[in-house]
């Protein structure tokens, strides 16, 4: 009687088995929900204008996209032409004075000027948008793709080179001017680049970080405090990391399973059929095939659901979680679980740095402007005013070792006077 008994209890029980297994391979196979949702956020991709709050006063009518598509195509015509591809580092970085510079790096910042200036200009628009281009949906015959974000970068050498020349001979508001609207450039490429945006945003910011630091010390109380204000809003402005790792989220996503989104394709940019033209076409897989791919994209968007989520932690526990999620998923899935690319981790990482830097220039104008007014360095609780971070301040007589432990891939040091 006992083991008749036991017996039907096992059956009971692999047959609930059996069920919630059934039931769980039927859900997998639902995927009209994460269509919908993914044509949804595709779509979204290409919003055209972001509202922020502007720096300058007043903001100019427009688009930073607007404004600055011409400068960035003269800026990457420019920086193909360069035959100094660092344009003179030790100089940008305060290593050498400014009158050592060569004639190549000052014959490229006077020809680039104007281009720049239209750029540092283009941050005073009233609203943000990537220039076409730039944008992960974009066409690739667009002038300024593939190309854009090198033009980004040879904009911030540039620039670092203009800073030194401009302390050179004693415009000191000039060279405050100059910084302050490279950090605008920094914020309006955050908004709809994904993260190859963000990586020319942190290249941006460490090129120029030492020379806004110089700038900054040399100006005068109240240009120093000034600028605080301003980097105060710049910082309010940025495009968060959350939506540029959904954005990277959605269009890998749309790679992959972009052809299995139907008729809703027609309806989507251009850009969007292009991309997802790439995947595997639906009706070269078996009953298993089918399983094992719609398996995978349930898999794939949640990992990218928590690569968003883990965005918006604290950064002690941010980068960990996206290291975590960037590694290899253990699954009987063969199609899902892969490593995510190198890159993911890096840029997060190096977007972390970049904030921190902007901090830290703010914490530098607190600084400079309480020494200058008050003959003495600041408390650390005044200092925690510039934004967070974890700084500290190691006072030498007249001199003073201003410090973040905090950034991501190393530390930022400066030595204020």
């Amino acid at each position: 009687m006992r083991l008749k008994r036991a017996a039907r209890q096992i059956l009971y029980l692999m047959a609930t088995l059996w069920v919630v297994l059934l039931l769980w391979a039927m859900g997998r196979l639902r995927t009209h929900a994460l269509a919908d949702g993914l044509a949804l956020k595709v779509a979204a991709l290409k919003v055209h204008s972001f509202a922020r709050a502007s720096h300058a006063t007043p903001a100019l009518s427009g688009s930073f996209a607007d404004r600055a598509t011409e400068p960035l195509l003269a800026l990457a015509a420019a920086a193909l032409r360069s035959d100094d591809v660092e344009l003179c580092r030790a100089v940008r970085k305060g290593e050498q004075p400014y009158s050592s510079v060569s004639a190549l790096c000052a014959e490229a910042l006077r020809l680039a000027s104007p281009a720049l200036e239209a750029l540092l200009l283009a941050t005073h628009a009233i609203s943000a948008a990537p220039p076409e281009g730039l944008g992960p949906l974009d066409d690739p015959r667009l002038p300024l793709y593939g190309e854009g974000f090198s033009a980004v970068r040879y904009a911030g050498k540039l620039a670092a080179l203009r800073i030194r020349e401009e302390l050179a001979r004693g415009q000191t508001g000039s060279a405050v001017d100059t910084c302050v609207d490279l950090q605008g450039v920094a914020r309006d490429l955050t908004y709809g680049t994904g993260l190859p945006g963000r990586a020319a945003v942190a290249d941006l910011s460490e090129v120029i970080f030492f020379s806004c630091v110089a700038a900054l010390q040399a100006a005068s109380p109240e240009d120093q405090e000034a600028a605080g204000q301003k980097f105060a809003v710049i910082a309010q402005g940025f495009s968060p990391l959350t939506a540029a790792l959904s954005d990277w989220g959605t269009v890998e996503l749309l790679k992959t399973y972009g052809p299995f989104l139907g008729e809703r394709l027609a309806h989507l940019p251009e850009g969007a059929r292009r991309l997802a033209h790439r995947g595997e076409p639906p009706h070269s897989f078996s009953l298993k095939g089918t399983f094992l791919v719609k398996d995978a994209w349930h898999r794939e968007q949640r990992r990218m659901e928590g690569l968003v989520f883990a965005a918006s932690l604290s950064p002690n526990k941010r980068y960990p979680r996206i290291a975590e999620l960037s590694r290899g998923q253990h699954s009987f899935n063969p199609l899902a679980g892969a490593p995510l690319p190198d890159e993911v981790l890096r840029v997060c990482e190096e977007d972390g740095r970049a904030r921190a830097e902007l901090r830290f220039l703010q914490a530098v104008t607190v600084a400079s402007a309480f020494h200058a007014r008050h003959h003495a360095w600041p408390s650390l609780e005044v200092l925690k005013t510039a934004g967070g971070g974890e700084l500290t301040l190691q006072t030498r007589g007249p001199l003073a070792l201003l410090l973040d432990d905090s950034a991501p891939r190393g530390g930022l040091e400066v030595e204020l006077h």
